[in-house]
């Protein structure tokens, strides 16, 4: 996948989410949860956007480049998203409260059955950190790699120096 595609591919992603969003919130009212049903609105806007933005800073070579696998952490990382927002929009039906305990309470759940709490606290487990992977990603090449120095005023070898005169 080229760096261009990777950026299409994450655009696409967040319009995605965002419409999805938009069609989740007049359903709101409807689940038995409402107060959950908000936090899956609230995340796929969110998030959606998050993707949406990642997409456009992935798709500018001239300000950002990633390798083949550093694009592959970005798109698997942000899309992780999507699986937090599913078991969000389903737990409006479920009522878990291990994972989102101050939103559950908010909400008068008093839990889920055993399967359904560890459906919605694993994969929020495995998607936050994944997701934090992909933007760490993003952050480093932006601050740190090639182009993100260059960006800053600051040559590779200005900051080896600058990073010796630190230790």
């Amino acid at each position: 996948m080229t760096q261009h595609r990777a950026g299409l591919q994450l655009i696409a992603s967040g319009a995605g989410m965002l419409f999805l969003g938009l069609l989740w919130g007049p359903h709101i009212p409807n689940t038995p949860f409402p107060r959950l049903a908000v936090t899956a609105h609230v995340g796929a806007m969110t998030i959606g956007c998050m993707i949406f933005i990642t997409g456009l800073l992935v798709e500018q070579t001239d300000i950002l480049e990633l390798s083949p696998l550093q694009q592959t952490f970005v798109v698997w990382g942000m899309n992780s998203g999507w699986i937090t927002v599913t078991t969000e929009a389903v737990n409006a039906y479920w009522g878990a409260k291990h994972i989102l305990p101050i939103a559950a309470s908010q909400a008068g759940s008093s839990g889920a059955a055993e399967w359904q709490e560890a459906v919605v606290s694993i994969t929020h487990m495995v998607a936050g950190p994944v997701m934090i992977v992909g933007f760490g990603v993003l952050v480093y090449e932006l601050f740190m790699g090639k182009k993100g120095l260059d960006l800053m005023g600051m040559t590779k070898e200005k900051a080896e120096s600058l990073s010796k005169r630190l230790n």
